[in-house]
């Protein structure tokens, strides 16, 4: 708290530990960024030593991945009263409201006066972005909600993908999945029809990164970030790198490359009811299908 001489205008800033006992339904778990702004009208003979918590509340408002906390508490000291107004916020996860039930604060050491002024730029922005954070509250988890479920449809895309090119579900793709996912996927008539001039090992050279002769899921979701950045590139007319892709589809020409030889715009398994997103998406793992 900053006092403030009448007689000179001296400001000397005191800090004081407070000890607050609250009631109501409260739980918090993050790290706490505290702004507060001290309001009282009175004076005092003397800087006091020690402040009574009357009466006060706080409430908790949950965000994704963050809580924004609202308080206030009055406190006397030598019979002059003071107002003390909170804006939080806190990196964590956090819900409540309470009451204060009794409190007090002691005087500890004199700090330096020009951390008032900074004290109070933190709080008057804190109360714009408490305010800017309120009237964004619904959709803020509502964008938020809608990124989690594009996030585990996308990760559901890419298992179902990798599980109809693991035809003998050991867990990863050979050489041997890969042409009868290829060869199966050109009869079905449910399937778009693939290039005939289309090279499987050409592909699983590419796919096998670490050439171990398996293709993990791992390895698989790398193939389809490098095939989605690719057509990407493609999409906006760059020209590929020095040393990009080559052979993986009829023509076999860099910079004019297509996932699986342009055989599954927009779906690169040519999968049934299984819906990928444009390369422009920027998923979780960069642009996807």
């Amino acid at each position: 708290m900053t006092f403030t001489d009448q007689a000179t205008k001296e400001k000397t800033r005191v800090p004081y530990t407070m000890a607050i006992q609250n009631r109501g339904p409260h739980a918090e778990l993050g790290l706490r960024f505290q702004h507060g702004f001290v309001s009282c009208d009175g004076s005092f003979t003397e800087v006091p030593h020690n402040l009574v918590i009357q009466t006060g509340w706080e409430v908790g408002f949950p965000m994704p991945f963050s809580v924004l906390r609202f308080s206030q508490f009055a406190a006397t000291g030598a019979e002059t009263p003071i107002t003390v107004y909170g804006v939080d916020f806190t990196l964590g996860l956090g819900l409540g409201v309470q009451t204060v039930v009794t409190g007090n604060g002691v005087k500890g050491v004199p700090e330096l006066s020009w951390k008032g002024d900074i004290a109070m730029s933190g709080f008057v922005l804190s109360v714009l972005g408490s305010i800017y954070c309120l009237v964004t509250l619904p959709s803020t988890w509502k964008e938020f909600i809608q990124e989690l479920q594009e996030f585990t449809m996308e990760d559901d895309q890419a298992i179902e993908a990798f599980s109809a090119m693991d035809i003998d579900g050991d867990g990863f793709i050979s050489r041997e999945d890969l042409r009868q996912f290829l060869q199966q996927a050109s009869t079905e008539q449910q399937m778009l029809k693939l290039d005939q001039q289309l090279d499987p090992d050409a592909i699983f050279e590419f796919m096998d990164v670490r050439k171990t002769g398996m293709v993990s899921f791992e390895d698989f979701c790398d193939f389809i970030d490098t095939m989605a950045t690719a057509q990407e590139a493609q999409e906006s007319r760059q020209q590929m790198p020095a040393g990009g892709l080559h052979g993986l589809g009829s023509g076999g020409v860099a910079g004019n490359l297509q996932p699986f030889g342009g055989a599954f715009p927009p779906n690169p398994m040519g999968l049934d009811n299984v819906a990928f997103r444009p390369p422009t998406h920027a998923g979780p793992r960069g642009p996807a299908w």
